[in-house]
């Protein structure tokens, strides 16, 4: 997407901040070219006309130098989140690879944050886990709410210290994944269960150095692409030579609890959709026919 962005009336001069190429055709009219790879939920541009605090500075990454931007109401808080962001860096980069984007940008405010592709809005205390964020979320990109549990998973198992738990799991069942296709939103207890679910495989793989260097060839191979649970599964299972479908079932499609509207959740190889949709005559077997009715489980689930 290339935005043209022309503000007309205003008394003052404004800003733009962006993850987007920016150049200013004059005093208030701004040009953005963003990347092709760019998802609805990549995008960052904040115009302003705020008297904020700008730092600049420039991580020297392990492919290229990475410019930084970070601003705030705040001095302090603008300098603060610079320092550490060199720090979070280098930390990340060793542990999942290079990274992506052209420019970091963080506008440090409130408490909490919200991630975009190499950039985000934060709070001084969050910004190391949204620039993870950028590995995974805006890197590697969940394609629905059904997916959006792993990068949190991640990002919280990293918040937490990157803790080991034993294997196999001894916890009740959770639902990560088990949702309507049309559910856009990632469910809240990702933090929790995603997290201990990556501390468990970890823990599978102690004497092999963990889970972080599959992850870290997980970002490898999918960065800048829309991945979903039985992606992510199978290529757990790949690189593990490990059947998860039973692990999966239990911690991240909720179990066998069909009377709570559970779906047994199928191999992740028959999770993948085809690339072709088929005729109407073909799915439907051929005939006329409508398909079977939905049961009251069905419905309930897709709900």
């Amino acid at each position: 997407m290339h935005l043209d962005l022309a503000v007309q009336g205003a008394s003052s001069e404004e800003r733009v901040f962006t993850n987007g190429t920016l150049s200013q055709v004059d005093r208030n009219s701004f040009h953005i070219e963003f990347p092709d790879f760019y998802s609805s939920t990549l995008f960052y541009f904040h115009i302003t006309d705020l008297d904020l605090n700008v730092v600049h500075s420039t991580y020297a990454g392990l492919e290229r130098e990475i410019p930084i931007t970070v601003y705030a109401a705040g001095l302090s808080a603008a300098k603060d989140a610079s320092r550490k962001l060199q720090f979070y860096f280098r930390e990340l980069e060793a542990d999942y690879g290079p990274y992506l984007h052209d420019s970091f940008t963080a506008y440090i405010t409130g408490s909490g944050g919200m991630e975009y592709a190499g950039a985000a809005i934060t709070s001084v205390g969050a910004v190391d886990h949204e620039l993870l964020h950028s590995w995974f979320a805006r890197g590697v990109i969940p394609s629905d709410g059904r997916s959006g549990w792993i990068d949190e998973g991640i990002a919280g198992w990293r918040d937490n210290g990157y803790y080991t738990s034993t294997w196999p799991a001894d916890r009740d069942f959770t639902n990560l994944a088990n949702f309507s296709p049309f559910e856009r939103f990632t469910p809240k207890n990702c933090y929790r269960d995603g997290s201990s679910l990556m501390a468990e495989l970890d823990g599978y793989l102690e004497r092999k150095g963990g889970i972080r260097p599959v992850l870290k060839k997980f970002f490898a191979q999918y960065k800048t692409q829309a991945i979903t649970t039985p992606i992510f599964q199978l290529f757990l299972e790949t690189e593990l030579n490990l059947d998860l479908h039973t692990v999966f079932r239990n911690y991240v499609y909720g179990g066998l609890e069909k009377a709570r509207g559970q779906l047994v959740a199928p191999r992740a190889t028959e999770f993948f959709e085809p690339t072709d949709v088929p005729s109407s005559a073909a799915w439907l077997g051929g005939g006329s026919r409508h398909p079977a009715q939905l049961t009251e489980a069905e419905i309930e689930s897709l709900r």
